[in-house]
């Protein structure tokens, strides 16, 4: 089986109000062998183990998951709270066309809008 959901809720929903629609809300990027999930508006984050074994997690009403180097955003509502069921513990070759690479330098934004940015 995959692993379950782990939700953090709130984040900062003034600082939320402020931004355009291209501005990032979320970054996702490699540290010390860690996926970095970061809210950067609340500037809140936590590291995800990597597995070949899809796993969801939820930051301030962003939920992701991820697998092994690879991730797909599944729900983006800033400040809410997005709580989902477990994962099957394999992921097919259609769904991996949905997901993105997490880069080895620099690192992935997911945007306001919901687009995925690389810097």
């Amino acid at each position: 089986r995959g692993e379950g959901t782990s939700v953090r809720a709130g984040g900062d929903r003034s600082g939320y109000g402020k931004l355009g629609l291209h501005d990032p809300l979320f970054s996702i990027s490699f540290r010390n062998g860690k996926i970095l999930f970061e809210d950067l508006v609340a500037r809140r984050e936590f590291e995800v183990t990597p597995k070949w074994k899809p796993q969801r997690r939820g930051l301030n009403g962003c939920v992701v998951r991820f697998f092994g180097g690879w991730f797909t955003v599944e729900n983006l509502s800033y400040g809410g709270v997005s709580i989902s069921s477990g994962l099957p513990g394999t992921t097919t070759l259609d769904e991996m066309q949905n997901y993105r690479p997490i880069p080895a330098k620099g690192r992935a934004l997911i945007l306001k809008n919901g687009a995925v940015r690389y810097e």
